[in-house]
């Protein structure tokens, strides 16, 4: 799965979150190599098409879900959104997570007086791949 036109554009009501603002802030205190648990270089090797047709599988069969609703997130959203990723996750953070958090809050403050963000939700592709099942008879 994936989407379109991620992470959704701005509406109009508030600002969209500054994404590109964050994902700075996070190489500040991380490094410009995005991780992956405690993994660096998570890049997909591709060919994975080969991979599941190797492994019997069948597609893909691609699927749009229509986006489209609008939805506004607070500070606390934003902050709670960007911790849960993977790549910047709470524990990488180790004893500056609480720094991290206070300029992430900061330059979410700047971007937003109001303390809101408005996006439009993306569409999103689903990618399916199937097992055929295939009935034997003795």
């Amino acid at each position: 799965m994936d989407t379109a036109d991620a992470p959704g554009e701005a509406t109009g009501r508030y600002p969209a979150p500054p994404y590109d603002e964050i994902a700075e802030l996070v190489a500040r205190y991380l490094g410009s190599e995005r991780r992956a648990g405690q993994h660096v270089g998570f890049d997909s090797p591709g060919n994975e098409a080969e991979i599941f047709r190797g492994a019997g599988l069948t597609g893909p069969r691609i699927v749009m879900v229509r986006g489209g609703r609008v939805f506004d997130r607070s500070i606390d959203d934003v902050v709670a959104e960007t911790l849960s990723m993977s790549y910047s996750a709470p524990h990488l953070f180790g004893a500056r997570l609480d720094a991290f958090r206070d300029d992430l809050v900061d330059l979410l403050t700047t971007a937003s007086p109001d303390s809101y963000f408005s996006l439009r939700q993306p569409d999103t592709k689903l990618i399916i791949w199937s097992q055929s099942l295939v009935a034997t008879s003795r």
